[in-house]
């Protein structure tokens, strides 16, 4: 039997005298899944984020673990840079008032997204972009979160790097079981990682399909096929 982890229901965030920025959003999240949010820039995919995340306000139902923890799309702006790695690992334990057993947790992060314990003593202007973004995940996976939310964590990198991350992350979910909340614009990314992705449109969500039939453009909504069809010119 499965477990809804995130549900929410009639999720509104207004302003006034305008358009919703987000508009009656409804959807589950399943315990050990990979949800995905496909849309163009300013379709509200970070806002959804933001509000699921509890750092922006809302109207309607949403339920959801306390233990979530994100990473975001930018791992220069995602580290203090005064920070050397060993506190960036340690801040969210004592932060939770969870510090048994910290050494090892770090150590086993740190191992989860293949680096060793070299980097505790740097600071984040002496790491790669990679590397950064790898810290980022590290730090997320160090209170052992019920969810993680990946806010478009490889838009940042190259090529190259982008691949090995998503790779990185797909591992790490298959070893601990994870659930993840992936946000995204990229239509490799999503068909990449995610078990159901939901298409945004300015604020709405047009519709949830699997990653079977995004693959294979057997979608309803006219939108998500010229957004699907857009993503594979640009990728030719």
């Amino acid at each position: 039997m499965t477990q809804t982890l995130i549900s929410v229901k009639n999720l509104y965030v207004r302003q006034p005298g305008k358009s919703p920025l987000l508009d009656d959003i409804n959807f589950n999240v399943q315990k050990g899944e990979v949800f995905g949010v496909l849309g163009e820039s300013g379709a509200g995919k970070t806002l959804l984020t933001n509000v699921l995340t509890g750092f922006f306000p809302y109207e309607g139902e949403v339920s959801i673990p306390k233990d979530v923890q994100l990473v975001p799309q930018d791992p220069v702006k995602g580290l203090h840079p005064r920070h050397t790695v060993r506190k960036v690992l340690e801040e969210p334990m004592v932060l939770r008032k969870d510090c048994s057993n910290m050494e090892e947790r770090i150590k086993q992060v740190l191992e989860d997204v293949h680096m060793t314990s070299d980097c505790l003593k740097k600071f984040p202007h002496e790491l790669s972009g990679g590397q950064r973004q790898r810290v980022c995940i590290a730090r997320a996976l160090v209170s052992k979160p019920s969810v993680v939310f990946l806010d478009e964590p490889t838009s940042a990198l190259d090529a190259y790097i982008r691949s090995c991350i998503l790779d990185l992350l797909k591992d790490i979910k298959k070893r601990h079981s994870l659930t993840y909340f992936f946000v995204a614009h990229s239509l490799t990314a999503m068909t990449s990682l995610c078990d159901r992705v939901a298409v945004m449109r300015k604020g709405k969500i047009l519709e949830i399909v699997s990653n079977k039939d995004l693959s294979a453009l057997r979608v309803e909504h006219t939108y998500t096929k010229e957004l699907i069809q857009a993503y594979k010119d640009l990728a030719a």
